[in-house]
């Protein structure tokens, strides 16, 4: 707005404020109102999940809340410490929500596999199959780790990953894209989560640590997840190949996973101080070198995409793990 000299700025504004910083004064205002918000909604959510049954009319507003969440995370001028709660938040309504119960029943699927049948939904591009194949080996290598270190480590981390590797593999595009090495949106991450896993078991000091725990925990042998748990590793995943589906699909661009994976990597989870933090930091170092992998692969938008939304991927499952039960008790031990 223009003034002339007979006129005064309107009341509130300052003449000798530049607007640049009006605008951040605001920006600024509403970042910490939607904190608050964000944080109240958490604090929601976590009552909600203590429920048995959720109302109709809440469970809508919370799946309305949900579908908003991509938008935000895609804030150009959001701070980190707002987008990290996002993600939490995001975590937790998918943990209580779910996914769709809907099918298309025109969907076409191999004779050989049947699409899952609970929390079915649909992705553009990808099919989700009950059963899985081991293409590469992958989960073959990570079965035959973890049998050797049976009697030595506790494998409880070890098998959280897994199951992540497992579910990864459970999906397979429906036809062929114009991307090369389309592959690595499945085989990628599964990789990772391998050196992952064989970091925990084989290189010191989470090695030991599990040691320390199979001594504490003698009689726990095999580990065998529970339908919760299993339930937030399938949408964890589920999210990773929603949002590559978004990004074939023209939905979601590379600039708005790497916001997401510069924050995880600027604030990354170890846990509070009361537990072990040199089990999650395994992760972390993971993570650290895809990010290595991602500047490597400069001018290949898809290999980089694909690089960012693993390190996301990673992030999600330790958070996950952070947030459990069973996994505090044994960081906490080792602690």
């Amino acid at each position: 707005m223009n003034f002339n000299k007979d006129q005064h700025p309107p009341e509130g504004h300052s003449s000798n404020q530049r607007p640049l910083e009006v605008l951040e004064n605001k920006l600024d205002f509403l970042i910490n109102l939607n904190l608050t918000s964000l944080n109240l909604i958490i604090t929601l959510s976590s009552y909600i999940s203590n429920r048995e049954n959720i109302p109709d009319g809440l469970y809508k507003e919370l799946r309305t809340v949900h579908s908003a969440l991509p938008n935000l995370l895609t804030l150009k001028e959001a701070k980190p410490v707002f987008m990290d709660l996002v993600e939490k938040l995001d975590l937790k309504l998918t943990e209580i929500i779910g996914v769709s119960d809907t099918i298309d029943q025109t969907e076409q699927f191999d004779d050989t596999s049947t699409l899952v049948g609970k929390n079915k939904e649909i992705i553009k591009n990808f099919n989700r199959y009950e059963s899985l194949i081991d293409k590469w080996g992958i989960i073959e290598s990570i079965d035959a780790l973890m049998n050797s270190y049976a009697n030595l480590s506790n494998l409880a981390f070890p098998t959280f990953y897994l199951h992540g590797c497992k579910e990864i593999q459970r999906y397979a595009l429906t036809q062929e894209i114009s991307h090369p090495n389309s592959h690595e949106i499945i085989q990628f991450p599964c990789i990772k989560i391998k050196d992952l896993i064989f970091k925990l078991l084989r290189e010191a000091p989470a090695a030991r640590l599990l040691q320390n725990l199979k001594k504490m925990f003698p009689l726990q042998s095999k580990i065998e997840l529970d339908a919760s748990e299993e339930l937030i590793i399938q949408n964890i995943i589920k999210k990773y190949i929603s949002n590559t589906s978004d990004y074939l699909n023209g939905n979601r661009t590379l600039q708005d996973t790497i916001r997401i994976s510069t924050s995880v990597l600027q604030q990354y989870n170890l846990g509070p101080g009361d537990l072990e933090s040199r089990i999650p930091n395994i992760s972390f170092s993971v993570v650290k070198d895809i990010q290595k992998e991602f500047q490597l692969a400069r001018g290949n938008d898809f290999r980089q995409f694909v690089y960012s939304e693993t390190i996301v991927l990673i992030h999600r499952l330790n958070n996950a793990i952070l947030q459990n039960d069973r996994y505090i008790v044994l960081l906490r031990r080792l602690k």
